[in-house]
């Protein structure tokens, strides 16, 4: 969370204090489809659409634009692979701000 929150273009979606390992986010100048797209496309398991949480989407007005992208980091997951994800996710919002811009 710390590092997704230093990303540009990054915005990070419900950060509860207490919560499960996942995280959901969007990328800017992407939809959250293209997003998980190209971090399929870099290796990266995600996945991207409203995770059947409609209301919540529908609330924050994300649904129908795509809603989130999410990602599980869990104890399974190193250190190198979460770096490489945050790597990853800066080249894409920098690419997304790049083209809206």
């Amino acid at each position: 969370l710390t590092g997704l929150a230093r990303l540009d273009g990054i915005t990070v979606l419900g950060a509860p204090a207490r919560r499960w390992p996942t995280v959901s986010f969007r990328v800017a100048g992407m939809s959250p489809g293209q997003a998980q797209a190209a971090l399929g496309e870099a290796g990266f398991c995600l996945s991207a659409g409203d995770y059947y949480a409609y209301e919540y989407f529908t609330a924050m007005g994300l649904r129908d634009s795509g809603g989130a992208v999410r990602a599980s980091i869990y104890h399974y997951n190193t250190t190198d692979e979460v770096d490489r994800l945050l790597g990853e996710l800066d080249r894409l919002a920098a690419a997304g701000r790049t083209m809206a811009g």
